[in-house]
C-alpha cells in the first residue's frame, strides 16, 4: 500500500533528495557562452556514456548525423524517452525541429527539450535556448496555447517556469499546465506530479503527486512508475514493497532512466531493500553524473570527499 510518509520530520538532507528532482538549474552563461553549437553527432556520441548499457548497439553506431538513422529505430527512441531517458530526449527534439523522421515540429521539439532539460541534459538547455529566440517560435506557442492544444500549453508553461519567456507571471503557466494535464498530455501528468511532490510553484502535497503518477502508471506510462519507486526509496511515500521499487529502477535503469540510476544509487548507499553497497552506489552515481545528473556530481564528489584525508590539497572543488 502506498500513502504519504507524515511521520518522518523534514531534514536538509532530504530537501536536498526532493530539490533534486525538481527543475534543472539552467546557467545562462553556460548556454551563451560555453555551448557553441549542438551537432547531431554530439547528440548520437551521448548515447555512448557510461550507464546507457541497456541501449541496443544500434543507436550506437558510427553516425554523424540524425538523417543516418534508420527510420526503425524511432520506438527505440520513444521507448527510451518515455523510460526518461535525456539523451534519446533531446534527440528527438532534434529530429522535430530538423524534420528528420517526423513532420517538422517545433512546439514538439521544444516539449522534448523541456523533459530532457528536467533530466539535466545541457544540450536540450542550448537548444530550447536557441529555439526560444527564432523568429515566430513565441508567438506560436501563444496561438496554439490559446487554442488549448495541450501541447503548446506544456511548452508555454515549461519556457516560463525555465526563464526562457517572461510574459506570463508563473501562476499563469501554472494553469496552462493543469490545463494540458487534464487533456490526458501525459508529460504534463507527470510534471503536475512532480511539482506537488518538490512544492514547486504549488503548496506541497505528496498526496496529489502520488495520484498524478498513479494514473499515468495506470496507462503504463513508465516515468511515472519510476517516479513512484523513487519516492518509496528516498522514503518520502509508504509503501510495504521495497524490493518491489528496487526492481522497477533495475528494469527502468536499463532502459534509459537517469532518475532510475540515482534512485538506485541512494539505495545502496544507504541499503534499502538490499545490503548496503557503496560500490553499487557509487557505479550508479557515477553513471548518472556522467550523463549530466547534477545531484548525481554533488553525491559522487560527496562520497570521495569522505574517503579522502580530511585536508583542502585531497577535496574536489
Amino acid at each position: 500500500m502506498l500513502q504519504k510518509d507524515t511521520d518522518s520530520e523534514t531534514s536538509e538532507d532530504d530537501n536536498s533528495l526532493v530539490s533534486s528532482l525538481g527543475l534543472a538549474f539552467i546557467d545562462f552563461d553556460t548556454i551563451s557562452d560555453t555551448i557553441k553549437e549542438v551537432t547531431d553527432k554530439m547528440l548520437l556520441e551521448d548515447f555512448s556514456n557510461p550507464g546507457n548499457e541497456g541501449i541496443s548497439d544500434s543507436l550506437l553506431s558510427d553516425y554523424e548525423s540524425l538523417n543516418e538513422i534508420d527510420k526503425n529505430l524511432i520506438p527505440e527512441f520513444l521507448k527510451l524517452a518515455d523510460h526518461g531517458s535525456p539523451e534519446a530526449l533531446t534527440a528527438l527534439g532534434r529530429m522535430y525541429q530538423k524534420g528528420i523522421h517526423f513532420t517538422r515540429d517545433d512546439i514538439s521539439a521544444a516539449a522534448y527539450y523541456i523533459r530532457a532539460v528536467r533530466f539535466d541534459s545541457p544540450a536540450a538547455g542550448k537548444l530550447l535556448y536557441d529555439l526560444c529566440k527564432e523568429e515566430n517560435f513565441i508567438s506560436a506557442v501563444q496561438s496554439l496555447s490559446e487554442k488549448e492544444d495541450a501541447e503548446a500549453m506544456f511548452v508555454w508553461y515549461g519556457i516560463t517556469i525555465l526563464g526562457f519567456d517572461i510574459r506570463i507571471a508563473e501562476s499563469d503557466a501554472l494553469n496552462l499546465l493543469r490545463k494540458s494535464a487534464d487533456k490526458g498530455y501525459m508529460p504534463a501528468i507527470n510534471e503536475l506530479g512532480l511539482n506537488y511532490y518538490t512544492g514547486n510553484v504549488v503548496e506541497e502535497s505528496l498526496i496529489k503527486a502520488l495520484e498524478l503518477w498513479q494514473s499515468a502508471e495506470m496507462l503504463n506510462n513508465p516515468e511515472a512508475q519510476t517516479r513512484i519507486a523513487a519516492g518509496i526509496v528516498f522514503g518520502e511515500i509508504k509503501s510495504d514493497e521495497i524490493s518491489e521499487s528496487i526492481k522497477v529502477l533495475k528494469e527502468n535503469a536499463e532502459n534509459g532512466s537517469v532518475l532510475a540510476q540515482v534512485a538506485l544509487a541512494y539505495a545502496y548507499e544507504n541499503g534499502i531493500g538490499s545490503r548496503e553497497n557503496k560500490a553499487e552506489a557509487v557505479k550508479y552515481y557515477r553513471f548518472a553524473a556522467q550523463r549530466g545528473n547534477r545531484f548525481a556530481y554533488e553525491e559522487l564528489k560527496r562520497i570521495y570527499d569522505e574517503l579522502r584525508p580530511d585536508d583542502s590539497i585531497f577535496r574536489i572543488n
